[in-house]
């Protein structure tokens, strides 16, 4: 699952021009304000999805970035507290959110090994590109919508 998140995040930061087609990853530059946004809002992901890709972005601030991007985080703190409440309130059990959680921000993987990943820490710099109120914005949409809570295509 934690792969979903990863391959998604990774197919809209490609799509969206995100990614530079040479150098080091830590020189490329990070996509323009939006573009990760928009990239995400022309998918047909449920909020299931989106509670992925937040996870997995967030442990990737705080295990790698720790003390960084202030805004950022304080988004995606707040946007998986809001998605986990959803999830809760329409049938989900706390022992199946933790475990989501747990998978989706690769809670087992060492450190040194989820912080080497150089595609995983590409992705997040692109989220580090978007507006918070942007993301904010995305997390609300999924939180309106009604019924149980969905993975939509996420691949």
């Amino acid at each position: 699952m934690a792969g979903r998140a990863a391959i998604l995040i990774a197919g809209l930061l490609l799509c969206a021009g995100a990614v530079a087609a040479t150098g080091r990853a830590q020189d490329k530059l990070p996509p323009p304000p939006g573009v990760v946004v928009e990239a995400v809002r022309q998918t047909p992901m449920g909020p299931v999805c989106w509670a992925a890709i937040v996870e997995s972005i967030r442990q990737l601030g705080l295990r790698c970035q720790p003390g960084e991007n202030p805004g950022l985080m304080a988004e995606l703190e707040r946007s998986n507290d809001a998605l986990g409440a959803m999830f809760l309130e329409r049938g989900w059990s706390k022992q199946q959110l933790e475990g989501f959680r747990r998978q989706m921000g690769e809670m087992d993987e060492p450190t040194e090994t989820l912080c080497a990943n150089k595609d995983a820490i590409e992705m997040y710099r692109g989220f580090v590109s978007a507006k918070p109120e942007d993301l904010k914005a995305v997390t609300d949409e999924m939180i309106a919508r009604p019924g149980p809570p969905e993975w939509g295509t996420c691949l």
